[in-house]
């Protein structure tokens, strides 16, 4: 076909699932018409096709949807497929036409009238992103005009609940782009009575207010607040600041959201169209335990080398193949986080919350496909800060061990889930002190780092120690000195009890550093420090009695002696069986 001299240009956004419908009226027969759509950013892969005239679009957008539907389901994957099902309601269509993802349709105009050409993304690749439409014809067609959303449904509507968590003084309301020329209409109400905010204020994407409504502006109680603002120009991402009310505590409110909808009346409002809302993108993470480096009980901390992995879905990421003519990219270390800052976009950074010292990434890769979901991994090693030690126990203890990652925005842009089956525990984790016993994750939403609601995950796992090293170490030769002190009180040589009683108090002494050298000053006692300080205590006891004894044998009070031998030599083991008893009993 030869080339048509009168060329139009358009361009627009087309957001997931949304398609744009242009008119082109009082076309005659015989005219040659050529368009082009191409995808300017984003992952939006273009189909343009021209529809049947006098076609009832609403009858055809419900019927389509509902066959398209089946299709996906059953995973049907034939480009010709889904052709046949678009011809049923278009004279002409056309999908990577140009070489690439591009699309040209060349059209005949078969007779006078009214005609409408759809712009949507392929149903092949379901996309999203910038376009630029290209109108070439023998003669310039009058008063191209954009009917958006008549085919995917521009109105929307969109009710949802708000509370605020913890002490922020404002709540904010992330909400989706917004296109030129569209009216946003946005109604708060409290609960149960629940005190009004003092202010719902509209911001654009720079923060910059827009329109507010206060319950200062009313000399009246208002029942509720309301605003209603026209976008002159596009908005990538504006937002709405409640001010937190006094009294707030558990208060509960519903915000109702319409564009370009009638207003909203007192009753139920119905969900209407793409929702309105930013919703949080879910972040699903998880964390495997490969290494155990050590565990120092003294400074509360422990070594540890891991695998931290995140997977994510951001339609701010997405890219178009055809770009870069591969079906993902891959990042190295740093590189990704400078490639979403060129992109003017946002990925969940995150902090190890209780890392001590540095991170060392042995490795870090980023992969990112065209839809923009990316896979995010990380094998580290660190020192990780132990607070949760408990040592009343000891060395019969079960620790805690954990790995607190958190998000650094805040919970209404990335929100943590659980990556099903990846968190774990490697077979061989290297620390011969200790035996682990299982791991559990938990999500929670915390405030101490920023002041704001943030995700974190928490990983964590339980280990015992090996007791054998206290068995053979400690215990042994405790209950050696205690049956060799019992034995001696069988000599009749006062002298030499004083001396095996002495010597017992000098070992203790020593068993009792030793311990001391593991653990940290604690302001409570251990199960074996009450043990060793409770035969330290026995021992001198029986040190005062030898001494005791060995006096009155000096003074030849001989039947005393035999009287006090008699029971001394059967309460001391008993003592010590009672004591060891309720030890037991008291730390289990």
């Amino acid at each position: 076909m030869a080339e048509l001299p009168a060329v139009q240009v358009l361009s627009g956004r087309l957001e997931a699932g949304q398609s744009v419908l242009f008119a082109l009226p009082g076309l005659r027969a015989g005219t040659q018409l050529r368009f082009r759509a191409e995808g300017l950013d984003g992952s939006l892969d273009p189909l343009l096709a021209v529809l049947k005239p006098g076609l009832d679009l609403e009858r055809a957008r419900i019927d389509y949807r509902e066959r398209y539907q089946r299709l996906r389901a059953g995973r049907t994957e034939d480009p010709a497929a889904y052709a046949a099902l678009l011809d049923e309601y278009v004279l002409a269509q056309a999908d990577d036409s140009a070489g690439g993802y591009a699309a040209d349709l060349e059209f005949t105009v078969p007779a006078d009238g009214d005609y409408r050409l759809l712009l949507s993304a392929s149903p092949l690749r379901p996309g999203f992103g910038g376009y630029r439409l290209t109108i070439a014809g023998e003669e310039e067609i009058a008063a191209v005009s954009v009917l958006a959303g008549v085919w995917g449904g521009d109105a929307r509507v969109q009710a949802t609940g708000l509370a605020f968590t913890g002490d922020e003084p404002w709540r904010y309301v992330e909400l989706r782009p917004v296109q030129a020329g569209e009216t946003l209409q946005v109604r708060l109400e409290a609960v149960d009575g629940a005190p009004l905010p003092p202010q719902l204020l509209l911001l654009d994407y720079g923060d910059k207010p827009l329109a507010t409504a206060s319950t200062s502006t009313s000399t009246a109680a208002p029942a509720r607040l309301t605003l209603t603002h026209e976008f002159r120009s596009a908005d990538p991402a504006p937002r709405l600041r409640v001010a937190r009310p006094d009294g707030a505590s558990g208060a509960q409110y519903r915000l109702l959201l319409g564009i370009d909808t009638a207003a909203f009346g007192d009753g139920p409002v119905e969900p209407l169209g793409r929702p309105l809302l930013q919703v949080p993108i879910e972040v699903q993470v998880g964390v495997r335990m490969d290494q155990i480096t050590g565990v120092d009980q003294r400074g509360e901390n422990f070594g540890a080398v891991a695998s931290l992995r995140m997977d994510w879905t951001d339609p701010a990421l997405a890219f178009n193949p055809e770009s870069c003519g591969c079906r993902l990219k891959t990042f190295g270390g740093d590189a990704f986080a400078q490639y979403v800052q060129q992109h003017g976009a946002l990925w969940p950074e995150f902090v190890v919350f209780n890392q001590q010292g540095n991170r060392w990434a042995q490795k870090r890769l980023v992969v990112l496909r065209p839809d923009g979901s990316a896979q995010y991994y990380e094998r580290f090693s660190t020192t990780l800060q132990a607070p949760d030690f408990d040592f009343r126990r000891f060395p019969f203890d079960t620790q805690r061990f954990f790995i607190r990652v958190e998000l650094i925005a805040p919970e209404w842009k990335f929100r943590f889930v659980e990556l099903p089956g990846y968190s774990g525990l490697g077979r061989q984790l290297g620390e011969e002190e200790w035996v682990t016993t299982g791991f559990d994750t938990r999500i929670s939403s915390e405030t101490e780092t920023t002041g704001l609601p943030v995700s974190r995950f928490s990983y964590g796992f339980t280990a015992e120690r090996h007791l054998n090293y206290y068995a053979y170490r400690i215990f042994l030769p405790v209950l050696v000195i205690i049956v060799i002190a019992w034995v001696t009180l069988f000599l009749r040589d006062y002298g030499k009890r004083v001396e095996v009683a002495g010597g017992n108090l000098l070992l203790f002494i020593a068993f009792n550093f030793t311990i001391s050298s593991d653990l940290p000053r604690l302001g409570y006692l251990s199960f074996l420090d009450t043990l060793l300080l409770s035969a330290f205590v026995v021992t001198g006891c029986m040190f005062v009695l030898a001494v005791y004894m060995r006096r009155l044998e000096a003074g030849g009070a001989s039947a005393v002696l035999q009287r006090i031998d008699g029971w001394v030599i059967w309460l001391y083991p008993l003592a010590y069986v009672l004591g060891i008893g309720a030890i037991v009993a008291f730390y289990r």
